[in-house]
């Protein structure tokens, strides 16, 4: 489901950026796939470029009616591309959202005991029969080692973070609707997650408020909420943990998380995922070495007021210096300077 907010930007820009979605793709729902392509959109439209979001279906029909098409999507596009798709793709400026390669993803997962679950590895012919202007990650730099295997074909490999929408995440003025929380965590619990979760969150479960479409096993759980009420927690709580998933930590690939917190104007603190620190300076995010550090720092964060203020100030700044997704845009179009 799209619906009028998917497309915007001024009339006169002279390209049009274009987010292919999948089948199950809705615009309502505030759930990651939503506002990270949301985020990009807004991203580009900051910074004067057109957007418009096409369902994968109807991209072929529909991409004669943009004016200078930039188009992103994803490996999981490709699941729908037939060659005939895959060929006219090769006439515009596209880039694609990859993955690690699998030998990676399976390695991170058997040190936590899962067994990976990944895409066929025709993903990679099929990419690489569209002629991308270049694949991307949102894993810092340094992660980009786990991509080899679509560099040796021949393919330019890009690190383009996730960041934060300043459209929707912002610090907003605070009132009593959670005013007495003290952590908070918005997002979904299920296998993989739960790992980290219950060893970095579950400690605390006494004071904390949690928010997600799936339900959670934690006495905190209060349901559903919307990207309104998500950026006043944030900006209310005392802390919100940035809890990634297992493999982050062995490879980078960052979630959103930690840019809606810091540019609601929240104080973010992230499990060990030595990544982050690519990204964020020592004064802006704290990044623990290890859980017992997490643990610490959660404690000063939660007592120590003037510690909370300063990562509040300096990481709100490190937002708007540096990881909106207008900045995100930017990066984009510098990469195809040849444009």
């Amino acid at each position: 489901m799209l619906g009028p907010e998917a497309s915007g930007g001024p009339n006169y820009s002279k390209y049009t950026f274009v987010y292919v979605v999948r089948p199950g793709y809705d615009i309502n729902k505030t759930n990651a796939y939503s506002r990270i392509t949301l985020g990009f959109c807004h991203g580009f439209a900051e910074i004067g470029v057109k957007y418009q979001l096409v369902s994968v279906f109807d991209l072929i029909q529909k991409i004669p009616e943009y004016s200078n098409p930039i188009i992103m999507d994803s490996i999981y596009s490709y699941l729908y591309y037939t060659k005939k798709v895959r060929k006219i793709l090769r006439e515009y400026p596209h880039i694609v959202w990859v993955q690690a390669d699998e030998k990676y993803y399976i390695k991170a997962y058997q040190q936590f005991d899962y067994k990976y679950q990944g895409v066929t590895k025709k993903i990679y012919d099929w990419v690489m029969d569209s002629q991308p202007t270049f694949v991307f990650s949102p894993s810092p730099p340094g992660a980009l080692e786990f991509f080899e295997e679509w560099r040796n074909r021949g393919l330019r490999v890009e690190s383009i973070p996730l960041a934060c929408d300043t459209s929707i995440y912002y610090p907003v003025e605070k009132n009593r609707k959670f005013g007495d929380v003290k952590l908070a965590f918005v997002g979904g619990y299920w296998q993989t997650k739960a790992y980290f979760l219950d060893r970095y969150l579950k400690p605390y479960e006494d004071i904390l408020t949690v928010y997600g479409y799936s339900k959670w096993p934690y006495s905190g759980y209060k349901g559903l909420l919307d990207s309104v009420d998500e950026k006043l927690l944030y900006n209310s709580a005392v802390l919100s943990p940035a809890i990634d998933e297992p493999h982050a930590a062995v490879m980078g690939d960052i979630v959103e998380r930690v840019f809606k917190i810091m540019g609601s104007g929240g104080v973010a603190l992230p499990n060990a995922v030595k990544f982050y620190r690519e990204l964020f300076q020592e004064d802006e995010l704290y990044v623990p070495e290890n859980e017992k550090e997490f643990h610490e720092m959660a404690e000063t964060l939660l007592n120590d007021e003037e510690v909370n203020f300063a990562y509040r100030s300096k990481g709100y700044d490190a937002i708007l210096n540096r990881h909106t997704y207008a900045h995100r845009a930017q990066q984009i179009m510098d990469l195809m300077s040849n444009l």
